[in-house]
C-alpha cells in the first residue's frame, strides 16, 4: 500500500475520472492558479484546463451554476475550500440539488460531487 497525503489522493481520483468521463468538470476558487483550497487540486488543470472553472468568491452562485450544469449532463465536482463557506451555498445544496431529482420524479438526476 501505498502512503500519499489527502490532497494528493483528491487530485489524483479527480484526474483519473477526468480521464474516464469527459463530462467531469472542476468547478471552485482559485482551481487554476493554486490547485483549489488546500491545494487539493494541484494538477487537475495541467491536465484538463478546458474542464477547470475559476469561479469568485460568490459560493452560493457557483452552487446554483453547478446546479445547471449537472442537469444539463455535467457532472461538476465543487470546491468550496473550506466547510466554514458551506453555509453560503446551503440552499443550492439543500433546496436545490437535493430536490430536483425528487421533484422530477426521478427522471432528473443531478450528480455533484462537494470538495469542502
Amino acid at each position: 500500500m501505498r502512503n500519499i497525503f489527502l490532497n494528493r489522493a483528491i487530485a489524483e481520483a479527480v484526474i483519473k475520472e477526468m480521464e474516464l468521463d469527459p463530462n467531469v468538470v472542476l468547478i471552485g476558487e482559485d482551481v487554476v492558479n493554486r490547485g483549489g483550497g488546500m491545494s487539493a487540486f494541484l494538477g487537475v488543470y495541467n491536465k484538463f484546463p478546458d474542464r477547470c472553472l475559476d469561479m469568485p468568491i460568490a459560493e452560493s452562485g457557483y452552487g446554483h451554476f453547478s446546479n445547471g450544469a449537472a442537469l444539463c449532463g455535467l457532472r461538476p465536482v465543487v470546491d468550496f475550500m473550506f466547510s466554514d463557506f458551506l453555509a453560503l451555498p446551503f440552499d443550492p445544496i439543500v433546496n436545490g440539488a437535493a430536490k430536483f431529482h425528487y421533484c422530477s420524479l426521478g427522471k432528473s438526476p443531478v450528480p455533484i460531487v462537494y470538495v469542502a
